[in-house]
């Protein structure tokens, strides 16, 4: 966080911010000023704001991989099987339209 606020420094010194910056959420915090003109958030407001960013993704993440891995252990065996009609094809349009299957001579 103090690495990337010196970073954000440099690049407003330099006048090249608008250019070369990296436009991040982190950018719009260090910048975001109150009504009176004064920085919004101070140092520890903003530690404070990427703990929670950094809380909240892990967070997210975690809670989507577990919901990944209940499916894929909890899901009836039958839907990982190999279909039966892996070898069949329709034949014609009517054959589409009614779903009637032919079996593959192959």
């Amino acid at each position: 966080m103090t690495r990337r606020k010196k970073e954000e420094e440099i690049l407003q010194n330099s006048g090249k911010a608008d250019k070369e910056g990296r436009k991040d959420i982190f950018h719009y915090l260090f910048n975001t000023k109150d009504d009176m003109g004064n920085p919004a958030y101070s140092t520890d407001e903003l530690h404070a704001e990427a703990n929670l960013l950094i809380i909240a993704g892990s967070d997210t993440t975690s809670t989507t991989m577990v919901g990944f891995w209940f499916v894929i252990f909890h899901s009836n065996s039958q839907s990982f099987k190999e279909p039966e009609t892996k070898n069949m094809f329709f034949v014609g349009f009517d054959s589409l339209l009614n779903g009637v299957l032919y079996p593959a001579d192959f």
